[in-house]
């Protein structure tokens, strides 16, 4: 069974290498360190299926790539922060009511307070643009269901949008002149009421050929 989460494609894309822009082959001795920070929630159970190939570790240092799940961790973001600033971590953010709540968390996060930041429950169709990014390939994306809930956050000098809405609100963003790891920013609320029929949509639980 070919079963692994469609967004854990966003952990192992997060580590790709700048040579040629290829994604590092992982083996099962050469599993993905995850530290995860937010609910037990669907993301996860997501994150465990995904084992052997990726694993949660208990110390920011022992991870490869930080996951935040709507978790309002303004206290310990400069725990972390600095690295993923530095490059020597990739960041997966998944946005929400809870986190961020203000540009100075992102700003804490990244390095960076240039951004535009508003919050939307209005319902959007979703398409992908065309990019050599592999997520966008990965997935059909104009099978989604209508974005509802969700984070919209401008910067187009810092923000390179992958999948947006129709009318251009970045979706899942990339932060662009990263090198030896990627940091990825999606602005649906994954675990928003209003956004089950993508909890149902078949690639939300995409499956990987082992």
């Amino acid at each position: 069974m070919r079963r692994s989460f469609s967004l854990v494609t966003l952990l192992l894309v997060a580590l790709s290498l700048s040579s040629g822009g290829t994604i590092r082959a992982q083996t099962l001795t050469e599993a993905t360190g995850i530290y995860y920070i937010g609910p037990e929630d669907i993301l996860a159970a997501a994150i465990d299926l995904a084992a052997p190939y990726v694993v949660r570790v208990d110390q920011p240092n022992l991870a490869q790539v930080i996951v935040i799940n709507n978790a309002p961790i303004k206290e310990t973001l400069r725990t972390f922060g600095p690295e993923i600033q530095r490059g020597s971590l990739g960041l997966v953010l998944f946005t929400g009511p809870l986190f961020p709540q203000d540009i100075d968390d992102l700003r804490v996060l990244l390095g960076f307070s240039t951004f535009g930041m508003a919050t939307t429950s209005a319902s959007a169709d979703v398409e992908s643009l065309t990019t050599d990014d592999p997520l966008v390939g990965a997935i059909p994306w104009r099978t989604a269901p209508p974005i509802q809930a969700r984070t919209v956050l401008t910067n187009p000098n810092l923000l390179e949008p992958l999948i947006t809405t129709q009318v251009g609100e970045g979706l899942i963003q990339r932060v662009r002149g990263r090198e030896a790891t990627q940091v990825y920013l999606v602005g649906g609320w994954m675990g928003h009421p209003s956004n089950e029929d993508w909890r149902g949509w078949p690639y939300f639980n995409y499956l990987i050929y082992r």
